[in-house]
């Protein structure tokens, strides 16, 4: 499973930030290594973390709701879309191995942008 940047926006006010969880899995091929073949899932989990540390908590609270889409790169043509779920979570199967684009809605996220690793 590769595991993707966690994308994180503050909120007006600073009070939480809109964290988006993303995990990618290919199924029938290797986990590692060169020309991948089948289908993979894309797992999200968006919640507002209240605390700070980057991940869910209990001190956190699930982002039902919210649509994402796999998009092909350089285009608007969405390969699969999902919507999470009352626990803040989404999932996005039967994706073509390859690259895509996976953008957040700007409509989700307040003006201040950060990238945790």
């Amino acid at each position: 499973m590769k595991h993707f940047p966690v994308v994180r926006r503050f909120l007006a006010g600073g009070a939480a930030a809109l964290t988006v969880l993303v995990a990618g899995a290919c199924e029938d091929a290797p986990e590692f290594g060169v020309g991948l073949q089948g289908r993979g899932t894309i797992l999200l989990q968006a919640f507002y973390d209240y605390d700070g540390q980057q991940g869910a908590s209990g001190a956190d609270a699930a982002a039902p709701g919210l649509r994402f889409e796999v998009l092909l790169p350089g285009s608007n043509t969405a390969v699969a879309s999902a919507v999470t779920n009352q626990s803040g979570l989404a999932e996005l199967a039967l994706i073509p191995t390859g690259s895509y684009a996976l953008p957040v809605d700007p409509d989700y996220l307040a003006d201040t942008l950060q990238l945790a690793w």
